[in-house]
């Protein structure tokens, strides 16, 4: 949140923290999986998992103000969701923003761009990020190396991406990804970044 407030996307940060604070509100029936994924589908965004975030919040604030509360529970229930979590999601989403506004802190209605947004997540994930290599998999810090989770959004192989969550079961799963720039690593992470600098030779 901090570093949000520096990258002016604050509005979206809040979303976002307070999503993630929770269990995921999306579910997946063991026998309804094809119907859950199709339904989930519907707010992907290839490039980040935390823009899939963002767009279930729309949805959701849009049907909260269309629907009755009956209504709502049906909408949540034929898109596999929880509509208790949803709600957990909404009243931590209020909290959070009193307790910025307590602080003076201005959320602005301007919305964030991609790089803003992913620069601030990368403040708390860079511990998280990691590099295609040439066998399909992403070498990430300290030798780990993990695949992106069949679940995720993200299309193809990104060169370079960061996640919210490390699963570690018999293979090491990227939950919550985004594909990020390794420019925005030199510069964030610039204090835990070791550079040599040799001799020209010939």
């Amino acid at each position: 949140l901090i570093a949000a407030k520096s990258e002016n996307c604050l509005k979206e940060m809040l979303i976002l923290t307070a999503g993630l604070s929770i269990q995921d509100p999306r579910e997946r029936p063991a026998d309804k999986r094809g119907s859950a994924d199709a339904a989930h589908a519907t707010f992907n965004d290839e490039r980040s998992d935390f823009l899939s975030w963002l767009k279930l919040w729309d949805a959701f604030q849009f049907q909260s103000q269309a629907l009755t509360q009956s209504k709502l529970r049906d909408w949540a229930r034929n898109h596999f969701l929880s509509f208790m979590r949803l709600r957990e999601w909404r009243d931590l989403h209020q909290q959070l923003s009193n307790s910025v506004r307590e602080l003076g802190w201005t959320v602005g209605d301007k919305t964030a761009s991609f790089e803003s947004l992913h620069r601030a997540l990368l403040t708390a994930l860079i511990g998280q990020v990691g590099e295609h290599d040439e066998k399909g998999v992403y070498k990430g810090t300290r030798q780990r190396k993990f695949q992106i989770f069949p679940g995720s959004a993200i299309k193809g192989s990104p060169r370079w991406v960061m996640a919210d969550t490390l699963l570690d079961t018999q293979k090491v799963w990227a939950i919550g990804v985004a594909k990020i720039e390794p420019a925005w690593l030199e510069s964030i992470g610039a204090h835990l970044i070791k550079k040599r600098h040799y001799d020209p030779f010939w």
